[in-house]
């Protein structure tokens, strides 16, 4: 309690009027989080259903959320008129939010349809729609933090060579912190890549930062042995 009265003290000389809530349930831009004794739980499931309740168009159920050819757009797809280009690049961000904060199996679709927003076609909105389908289909919508592992933060970094139209890359990366998944991330390349070893290496070279950051940020995991620099040592071997 005194380091919570510390920081208020320290944010009202800057805001001069703040609001402090100490409870194990908090609740912040849609996001719910509960402190249970081992374990943090996290979810969105007003965000989500105040999202669901914004499409007056049927949704189908489906077990996953993007289709193979999620990366695929295709001119002969009718463009969506004003309205509809305004209402899916409203839902678009409502989603790019909820990918960022709970749910990243949604990132690659996502991440792919946020950048058709200018001129969305009538298959950009059907793989939205399967977005929304996803959350139709039986899961739990809860995001249960349990550490399962020793002090440590650990990462995956993969790469699928050639998957857009323009022959760019897509990059993949999740980082775990003792166990728990705390940063995901997928983006298109910016380069062009001539074969899957070149795209893997791009796609370390441009996310090893995050990593660095993690690390530069929790100073007592890296003076331990516990964080691992596999992938640093990688990228001098290549």
């Amino acid at each position: 309690m005194q380091e919570i009265d510390r920081v208020k003290s320290f944010m009202m000389k800057e805001f001069q009027w703040i609001t402090v809530v100490c409870d194990r349930f908090q609740s912040y831009l849609g996001i719910n989080v509960e402190v249970q004794d081992h374990a943090v739980v996290v979810d969105m499931i007003y965000y989500i259903n105040q999202l669901l309740s914004e499409v007056d168009m049927p949704i189908v159920s489906y077990k996953t959320p993007a289709v193979k050819e999620c990366f695929h757009a295709t001119k002969e797809s009718p463009s969506l008129d004003g309205a509809g280009k305004k209402k899916f690049h409203t839902i678009i961000t409502k989603f790019l939010h909820l990918a960022k904060r709970a749910w990243p199996d949604l990132l690659s679709a996502t991440s792919f349809l946020c950048r058709r927003v200018k001129q969305p076609t009538k298959m950009d909105q059907q793989k939205l729609l399967r977005l929304l389908g996803y959350f139709q289909s039986p899961k739990s919508m809860k995001y249960n933090l349990i550490p399962s592992q020793p002090l440590g933060v650990t990462s995956h970094i993969d790469a699928a060579f050639a998957t857009h139209d323009d022959s760019k890359s897509h990059s993949g990366m999740v980082i775990f912190v003792v166990g728990m998944l705390v940063f995901a991330s997928s983006k298109k390349q910016t380069c062009v890549t001539k074969s899957p070893t070149e795209s893997e290496l791009v796609a370390l070279t441009d996310n090893i930062g995050m990593l660095s950051y993690l690390r530069n940020l929790l100073p007592f995991w890296s003076r331990t042995k516990y964080l691992p620099l596999s992938y640093i040592k990688t990228a001098h071997q290549l």
